[in-house]
């Protein structure tokens, strides 16, 4: 890592043991921890104390991380940040000053930090026991900088039909039609590729819907879901009319980002998957 100060917000839960897991939370561009924590509507602290794990909100170089994409207008981009290295430190941080286990360390992304998160999948995998995306889809060959190799952790990737920033099906990502982000695959193609980087086959993969709870919701969630060692290990979440949000039930979203799913708590979900992984491992 460089000589730049970095900064972190933590949740540790009273009396959390050693040996507990850490779940590394990365907030989108142009954005910040405290953002982070609204997107998620403050799920993980209230999880962190029913399941016994602490949570880090790294923060990235100008509201940004250096992730996978050649094409993004971001200062972490621009001076080639090893945000890599930086979560590495967070790990260790958290490992020195909490006990937290180094093999139970899991990752939740949003947008840019969904970005972030697929970097750490690719380039130092060992580092994560799972993973979980928001708004996220890999970029295609010609805008991907890491290598496109496996095995991974197990990973859980949400997106939206209606996401007006990262298209479902592909196709340029950028910010309500400004500042390109680059030419990204679709959700379909995001998980099939890391079914592929796993050795499975999407046509193997399991579906199904999520019970509607709200008749005046225009959203339905589809899953699916490919296992590996008897657990989930590569799943796909499809919110149908979703938006560029993370599902969650406690804070309203801008509605320039679309419409939140009232069918999956994104944050539970996520830890819920990461549970499995840990018990597996277990």
């Amino acid at each position: 890592m460089d000589s730049r100060t970095r900064t972190t917000l933590i949740y540790v839960p009273p009396n959390l043991p050693r040996g507990a897991p850490l779940v590394l939370a990365l907030h989108g561009s142009e954005s910040e921890p405290a953002h982070m924590r609204d997107a998620t509507g403050y799920e993980l602290e209230r999880l962190a104390d029913q399941h016994g794990f602490a949570v880090a909100y790294p923060a990235g170089i100008g509201g940004a991380w250096n992730d996978c994409r050649r094409v993004a207008p971001f200062e972490a981009k621009r001076l080639n940040i090893d945000d890599v290295g930086f979560l590495k430190g967070v790990i260790d941080m958290m490992h020195i000053s909490h006990g937290i286990a180094r093999d139970r360390v899991y990752a939740l992304g949003f947008s840019n930090g969904a970005q972030m998160v697929f970097r750490m999948m690719l380039c130092t995998p060992d580092a994560l026991a799972g993973a979980a995306t928001f708004g996220g889809n890999l970029p295609e060959d010609a805008n991907m900088m890491c290598p496109k190799e496996g095995p991974t952790p197990p990973i859980m990737l949400v997106s939206g039909t209606a996401d007006p920033i990262v298209p479902f099906g592909g196709g340029d990502a950028s910010l309500f039609g400004l500042a390109s982000r680059g030419i990204v695959l679709s959700a379909e193609e995001t998980f099939a590729t890391f079914a592929g980087l796993n050795g499975l086959d999407p046509a193997d993969a399991t579906t199904e819907t999520l019970p509607h709870r709200h008749a005046d919701d225009p959203t339905r969630v589809h899953v699916r879901a490919i296992a590996k060692g008897g657990r989930p290990y590569v799943v796909l979440y499809t919110v149908d009319g979703g938006g560029h949000v993370v599902p969650q039930p406690k804070v309203p979203m801008p509605r320039m980002l679309g419409a939140v799913t009232g069918d999956l708590n994104g944050p539970a979900a996520a830890i819920d998957f990461f549970l499995y992984a840990d018990a597996k491992a277990a």
